[in-house]
């Protein structure tokens, strides 16, 4: 059965880049790196196979169902939930009833996160694809191939579900249209993670209402359902963070908590996060770790990419500096780093683990990336989007 689906899989998803290629219109280059990244991206799903069977991790118990039993579920609608009720719902099909192994389950993921990829080529190509007489403006697209977004979505967890949703929220923030793929990408982001659904609703919001497209009377009506539903997704966060109130108060005594959960695990990747500043716990989010630590192979790459990060977004500044702060962003950018910085704030109060923030930062990490490369190649570019 695993091969049967393992080849059906691969072939479905074979044609469907064939079929999407043909409706994008994309330049030669642009559908060559695209076969090329697919490819790269399966082959982390092999690595991040490896990886969890050796050192263990909750990509397992997602797949097996076992992650969270305290439902006592036993048939498929009694798995349904949020976070990860929602992903052992969603794995109950291809788990329990088609009998998968984890090893398809890693392909089955790696496939559908591929389709984030796909859009933030599309959504880079509307952005940058202009400039095709400048050589370095297809340069973007490889910082696509970095490894840590590729290695935590090429496999079952919530970051592979989560990185899609965002992507296509993100599009459909940028062009208000295709709003049933929007709509779904919300609502996957909020069911596998409610923070992240409520921030995109969140900014989706501010979209409506700052957009000069959308007319009265329907700008005030959807902003009058978004209401609703962030009234909604900020009661589901108190519920689920066990918070009496949004206050100062109960927000640090959940911060404390919360550390004090993590430490519990003694990874051996704690580090005091409480007794930190708030610019040495964006720093620490952001870009570390920077050294080589044990010298395992995945400290390593991770202090590497970390430094190629500071680097560019170093360069970055000063460029942008250099330009007059004058430099304006794509809008899928824009928001993507809305998220990130938003994200951070929220790490900064729960996170305490180089470990859980390589993971949890790994797919908005991306756009800040992008957003310094276009500093670099466009220093000078009034690029500005038709609803600013």
């Amino acid at each position: 059965m695993d091969l049967f689906f393992s080849t059906i899989l691969l072939f479905t998803s074979a044609w469907y880049l064939f079929h999407q290629f043909n409706q994008a219109k994309l330049p030669p280059f642009y559908r060559r790196v695209t076969w090329i990244l697919f490819g790269y991206h399966l082959l982390f799903s092999v690595i991040f196979h490896h990886y969890i069977l050796r050192h263990g991790g909750d990509s397992v118990g997602y797949w097996n169902l076992t992650a969270d039993a305290s439902q006592d579920a036993v048939a498929w609608m009694e798995h349904w939930g949020l976070s990860t009720f929602f992903v052992q719902w969603l794995n109950y099909l291809p788990s329990r009833v088609l009998g998968l192994s984890y090893g398809s389950g890693n392909l089955l993921y790696a496939c559908v996160s591929f389709l984030g990829f796909w859009k933030l080529i599309q959504l880079g190509y509307q952005a940058w694809g202009k400039y095709a007489d400048n050589t370095l403006s297809r340069t973007w697209v490889f910082l696509l191939f970095l490894p840590n977004i590729h290695f935590w979505t090429a496999g079952v967890g919530k970051e592979a579900l989560l990185w899609v949703g965002l992507v296509y929220t993100l599009a459909f923030i940028q062009e208000l249209r295709r709003y049933p793929s929007g709509t779904l990408a919300i609502f996957l982001s909020f069911a596998v993670r409610p923070l992240n659904g409520a921030i995109l609703l969140v900014l989706l919001g501010i979209r409506l209402i700052t957009t000069k497209s959308t007319q009265l009377p329907g700008k005030w009506i959807w902003t009058g359902v978004l209401v609703l539903l962030m009234l909604g997704a900020g009661y589901r966060l108190l519920y689920q963070t066990h918070m009496p109130s949004l206050s100062l108060s109960a927000l640090e005594e959940f911060s404390r908590g919360q550390f004090a959960f993590l430490e519990g695990f003694s990874a051996g990747s704690e580090f005091p996060m409480e007794t930190y500043s708030w610019p040495r716990k964006v720093w620490t989010i952001a870009f570390l770790p920077l050294d080589l630590g044990n010298g395992s192979i995945w400290h390593i790459a991770a202090a590497v990419e970390n430094g190629f990060t500071l680097l560019l977004l170093g360069l970055a500044v000063v460029s942008w500096i250099g330009a007059g702060l004058k430099v304006s962003f794509p809008g899928f950018l824009l928001y993507g780093m809305a998220v990130g910085f938003l994200l951070i704030l929220a790490y900064g109060l729960t996170l305490n683990n180089f470990g859980i923030i390589l993971r949890m930062k790994s797919f908005y990490m991306p756009f800040f990336l992008l957003a310094g490369w276009h500093i670099l190649i466009f220093p000078k570019k009034s690029y500005y989007c038709s609803w600013f």
